[in-house]
């Protein structure tokens, strides 16, 4: 009985989610990402405008294929047109993940928006590929799903 109503519960959880919506670019690497370096990549680039910095650590317990402790440091940089494009670089034990992004959740993004950020999001990658040498210039935008 219990397993029944934590099914129906979670059910009605997930109904309710709203979609997320953008195009993003994506690598995973082995690092090291320098970020003092991406700092001053963003900061060359005049389409990306006044961008903001923050940083955030989140532990937690892996279970599967063994469990241990992981520890995820995440970097997050906003910029762009009204700040809304996003650049999230995630340090966990098993490397890098570079993301640079325009997403909203439940809310279309218009083909227009689309093709300011996709020119701006290009510069940034090379910039940062050819000041911190993170292969990122070529990553294409994909359509999140």
């Amino acid at each position: 009985m219990r397993i029944g109503l934590f099914a129906i519960g979670i059910t009605l959880l997930l109904i309710g989610c709203d979609r997320l919506n953008g195009v993003q670019s994506h690598s995973s690497m082995r690092g090291p990402v320098e970020i003092s370096c991406v700092n001053a990549a963003l900061g060359s680039i005049p389409e990306a405008g006044h961008f903001v910095y923050q940083t955030d650590q989140h532990n937690s317990v892996e279970i599967l294929p063994k469990q241990r402790k992981t520890r995820t440091i995440t970097h997050v940089w906003t910029y762009g047109e009204a700040r809304s494009y996003i650049l999230q670089i995630n340090q966990t034990a098993d490397g890098w993940d570079y993301t640079n992004t325009l997403s909203r959740i439940g809310e279309a993004i218009s083909q227009a928006e689309i093709d300011r950020f996709i020119p701006t999001m290009r510069k940034v990658n090379r910039a940062i590929q050819n000041k911190c040498g993170l292969q990122v210039a070529d990553l294409q935008a994909q359509p999140i799903s």
